[in-house]
């Protein structure tokens, strides 16, 4: 299954440098570049659906290990007991890149 590529074009500054202004991503998404949007509503729609946890979970789109030993995980649905934290850009952006059937919403 091929999986459509989605990406956010940033400037020289990187992800960090999106973050921090009230810059509008432009995102790749199959093969369009598309207007997207500011980083807070990114970063906000990704509230809910980023936890660590001790355990790795086969159910999350991204997950990897942190320097303290805990489950980064990035996904839908979260597991019972799992601590909810803060998104960031890049969390917001692997759930985009994560789910094949997602077309960005192209704003003016």
């Amino acid at each position: 299954m091929l999986v459509p590529l989605v990406a956010i074009l940033a400037g020289c500054g990187g992800t960090k440098t999106y973050s921090a202004e009230k810059s509008r991503a432009c995102l790749l998404a199959k093969g369009k570049v598309v207007s997207g949007p500011p980083a807070s509503d990114l970063v906000a729609s990704a509230a809910g659906r980023v936890w660590l946890d001790d355990d790795l979970c086969p159910t999350a789109l991204a997950s990897w290990r942190t320097g303290t030993g805990r489950f980064h995980h990035v996904g839908d649905r979260p597991p019972p007991g799992a601590e909810l934290v803060e998104p960031s850009v890049e969390d917001a952006y692997l759930l985009l890149r994560g789910r094949p059937d997602h077309d960005p919403v192209v704003t003016p």
